[in-house]
């Protein structure tokens, strides 16, 4: 069965973000010349204006002509005294936080990987080295091909390091609990890595996907059961292949429900 589309573009093609963006851009160009303030990134929005119902108006006339729908469910009016929620940060006057939500999502993916390879473990020691890897990618966060990816770089803007502490002790607390203290100088602290992000050294606290050589790549595969077990040697063109389905898994987990998800 075939289903005709009059209008707009399909979703998921690479060039639809674009010409989205395109389109919104007149949008911007019009609410910006009359608000004090103005961002938006792909269709979360926020604006900071002394005329608020005026303004409000204004946005839905504009959106109307667009056909933009506006979602009047999460479209909200809130005095600036207050804390405004934006793209997963909570922002305030005295200072730049996170969500609640995002916070208790990356409490439940740290407890995770604690219960994951805790559970009929075969081989110590390649759990540990797991472990360490998957912990490190979500503390410190990792990077590929000069991009980063991760709670922790998403969040580099934010001010309120009091959460970070949370975290650092947590991680403790669940390598007590699950007889791996000894990991701890393997662990990176997220405090330590956040101001590492601003003097521009976090590299060597987060996780590399790159330059690893091909027996690094298949001992990495390995401890994650990624790799044949049918005895097959594979060419190194292959192997490629398969870690670089890896890559693309974890760095889509580590940005998952991220803000920068389209």
């Amino acid at each position: 069965m075939k289903l005709e589309n009059n209008e707009g573009v399909p979703q998921g093609i690479p060039i639809s973000n674009l010409l989205a963006e395109i389109y919104v851009m007149q949008l911007d160009h019009e609410i910006n010349k009359t608000v004090f303030f103005y961002k938006r990134y792909v269709d979360d929005t926020i604006i900071i204006t002394k005329h608020k119902y005026l303004d409000l108006q204004k946005l839905k006339h504009k959106c109307n002509e667009l056909k933009i729908e506006l979602n009047n469910e999460k479209t909200k009016i809130v005095n600036i005294q207050n804390t405004i929620s934006f793209l997963g940060y909570s922002l305030s006057k005295n200072k730049i936080s996170v969500s609640k939500k995002s916070c208790e999502n990356h409490f439940k993916r740290i407890n995770s990987i604690f219960k994951r390879y805790s559970i009929n473990v075969k081989n110590q020691n390649n759990n540990e080295k797991t472990i360490i890897e998957e912990l490190t990618m979500l503390l410190a966060g990792a990077f590929s091909e000069l991009k980063r990816y991760g709670w922790l770089p998403y969040y580099s803007m934010m001010t309120d390091i009091k959460i970070l502490y949370k975290f650092d002790a947590f991680v403790i607390k669940k390598l007590k609990r699950y007889n791996y203290i000894h990991l701890q100088q393997n662990i990176p602290k997220m405090v330590r890595a956040y101001f590492a992000l601003r003097d521009g050294t976090w590299n060597k606290y987060a996780f590399s996907f790159d330059n690893k050589t091909i027996a690094e790549k298949i001992e990495i595969l390995q401890r994650r059961n990624l790799y044949p077990s049918d005895g097959r040697n594979l060419t190194e063109y292959e192997i490629d292949i398969i870690y670089k389905r890896f890559i693309k898994g974890k760095t889509q987990m580590l940005d998952f429900d991220l803000g920068r998800r389209y």
